[in-house]
């Protein structure tokens, strides 16, 4: 997978993925867009076949082992939540899956890491493999 960090991602708009700081009035937490792919099992080399994912993420503190929050994507794939500083796996929630993400035969999306540093939201591109080839 490539790197998750990477440089501003995102302009900030005033829909509900995009409060200005988090849900729960936070000042840290975790932004950015998610991409699901390969969607098209024929694509040229060099070709990257990656499209937005609208859905909801499962947010995990790692230390506690504890989901702490379920968060939908827009229709862009962008999503903004607030969290407390400290290091989460992040994921997209196969219990409610949406087309061809989680469901047979595709697998289920690996889990990424990421860490969140108190007083600043940490911007991240999210890839998560659809396993068509």
């Amino acid at each position: 997978m490539r790197a998750f960090l990477f440089a501003a991602l995102l302009v900030l708009a005033g829909c509900d993925a995009y409060g200005s700081g988090g849900s729960d009035g936070s000042d840290s937490g975790i932004e950015g867009q998610v991409l699901i792919g390969p969607v098209d099992p024929v694509q040229q080399v060099g070709q990257e076949s990656y499209v937005p994912y609208e859905g909801r993420l499962q947010f995990v503190d790692v230390p506690a082992r504890s989901t702490v929050r379920f968060f939908s994507t827009n229709t862009e794939g962008r999503f903004r939540v607030g969290l407390p500083a400290g290091s989460y796996q992040v994921t997209l929630d196969t219990d409610t899956p949406s087309e061809g993400i989680g469901q047979d035969p595709l697998p289920a999306p690996d889990p990424q890491m990421i860490a969140v540093t108190d007083g600043r939201y940490t911007e991240v591109e999210l890839r998560f493999d659809t396993g068509i080839r």
